[in-house]
């Protein structure tokens, strides 16, 4: 499990710790912070004394001092505005922001070893994925109305996966046109096939697809996270 660090002493925190650092940031009422929270928790037990991975509470933080309050200030002065956010420091310095969710533990790593110009030494768990896509048919015509109903299906789809982006069964969920000749909707998921067996039983609904039946080609997303103001 991640801890979760005391606001108010996040400069000493981020200052003295000499192993590469993860503050995973959350808040009540964020679907994709509950998404991102297991992974979070399996990657720090992953990265058990080679990194540390602690979370922290930005309603607690903005309860505690306000824009006073370190943690906030810090975020403010980064232009970090929306969560879940996860920032990666090292030796004290700001090596990147990655913000939302839902990302695959794999996912999250790879981003961490990138920044840190190092790989880890435990054992990451390679997964063979494929890509599938679940169709989402009579779509309306209404674009306001079709994100509506795409939305709700992500988050189906979502909370469906969401045991398996710890273990890495699921590698990405994003949104985009399945087939445009056809107009067909969907959700577009790299997944192995245990877990994509998995979500067709708990979608019993709806349509899955994989590559061979109808290849899923969506358009690239931005982040799916809760923003407080303009995406930076």
């Amino acid at each position: 499990m991640a801890d979760i660090i005391p606001s108010k002493i996040f400069d000493a925190i981020v200052r003295d710790e000499k192993k590469p650092m993860l503050i995973d940031v959350f808040g009540a009422g964020c679907a994709p912070c509950v998404w991102m929270s297991p992974v979070i928790d399996a990657l720090a037990e992953d990265l058990k004394g080679e990194a540390r991975i602690v979370k922290l509470d930005r309603d607690e933080a903005r309860a505690n001092g306000g824009d006073s309050n370190p943690a906030v200030r810090f975020m403010a002065d980064n232009r970090i505005q929306g969560i879940p956010a996860m920032m990666l420091f090292d030796q004290g310095e700001l090596k990147g922001v990655m913000m939302g969710g839902p990302r695959s533990k794999g996912a999250v790593r790879e981003w961490m070893e990138k920044k840190l110009g190092k790989a880890f030494s435990a054992a990451a768990a390679p997964k063979t994925v494929a890509r599938y896509g679940i169709v989402v048919d009579n779509m309306p015509e209404d674009r306001n109305q079709m994100w509506d109903v795409a939305g709700d299906m992500y988050d189906k789809v979502t909370e469906a996966a969401l045991p398996f982006f710890a273990s890495d069964d699921v590698r990405g969920v994003s949104m985009g046109p399945i087939d445009p000749a056809k107009t067909l909707h969907g959700i577009s998921i790299d997944m192995t096939a245990e877990a994509a067996q998995a979500i067709a039983n708990a979608l019993p609904g709806e349509k899955l697809v994989d590559a061979s039946g109808k290849r899923v080609t969506p358009t690239p997303q931005s982040p799916f996270f809760c923003a407080d103001g303009p995406t930076p």
